[in-house]
């Protein structure tokens, strides 16, 4: 039956005015054609905000290529030639992934030249391309933690990150110092469940324990770390951890 709701949420949601439909309308829809499905209504909204991730991830994808292609003439006719930008940093958007480095379970311990989240305000600097912010996408709040990459000058959004929605954010604020706890003792036992298919766990990777955050599937009865998702060193986390109050005011 599971399935079977996840199958209609997605096939509706292909349908659908993105502008005007609700959770409510699309389980409304499906509880006429298969009966009562209350007890999907989490999967439901995670199945709706998963989808709306990919849809801003392609709008995204189609803005920045039209900007590039729009700078390119303008450069050119100031300097006769196509002289690079400057970098500008571009807010992160609920699941803006695109072209970037591959996307890995074996993390990289960044180095910055300024103190991560040294700004005091958002977005949350939590390395020199490590970053957390808040953003808005067809009605809906994303908290954003995401790895960025640089390319023709700009800083872009990478495959490294994850987009929250407010209850999952809600529930990673919650539990931060069962977090730090399991962190510090490298419990790697630890599991905390941000939604059905999105977890917190403790990781050890060349000797470090990591906070990974992460979307998972299943695959032969096994739950698997899936590509949505992002492993933070300590000092990330905690610099994440301080800036929760921060995030939590801009939502």
């Amino acid at each position: 039956m599971e399935d079977t709701v996840r199958q209609e949420v997605q096939s509706m949601l292909k349908e659908a005015d993105l502008d005007t439909v609700s959770e409510r309308n699309i389980k409304d829809q499906i509880a006429e054609k298969l009966g009562n499905v209350d007890q999907y209504k989490n999967m439901i909204r995670e199945e709706i905000e998963s989808f709306l991730e990919s849809i801003q991830m392609h709008e995204q994808e189609q803005e920045d290529e039209h900007e590039r292609k729009s700078a390119a003439p303008k450069r050119k006719a100031a300097g006769g030639r196509d002289h690079q930008p400057q970098a500008k940093v571009q807010k992160a958007s609920p699941a803006a992934v695109r072209a970037g480095p591959a996307d890995s379970d074996e993390e990289e311990v960044e180095q910055s030249d300024e103190e991560p989240g040294s700004s005091g305000g958002l977005p949350i600097k939590l390395s020199s391309t490590r970053r957390a912010d808040v953003s808005e996408f067809k009605g809906k709040t994303f908290i954003n933690i995401r790895e960025y990459y640089e390319k023709d000058g700009e800083q872009l959004p990478g495959k490294k990150g994850i987009s929250l929605s407010t209850e999952q954010f809600n529930t990673l604020k919650e539990s931060a110092s069962s977090i730090q706890a399991a962190l510090e003792a490298e419990d790697t036992d630890y599991k905390l469940q941000l939604s059905q298919r999105r977890v917190v766990r403790i990781n050890i990777y060349n000797g470090k324990p990591m906070v990974d955050i992460r979307e998972m599937y299943e695959k032969d009865g096994e739950e698997r770390p899936g590509k949505k998702g992002i492993s933070l060193v300590p000092e990330q986390w905690t610099t994440l951890k301080k800036g929760l109050p921060a995030l939590n005011s801009a939502i």
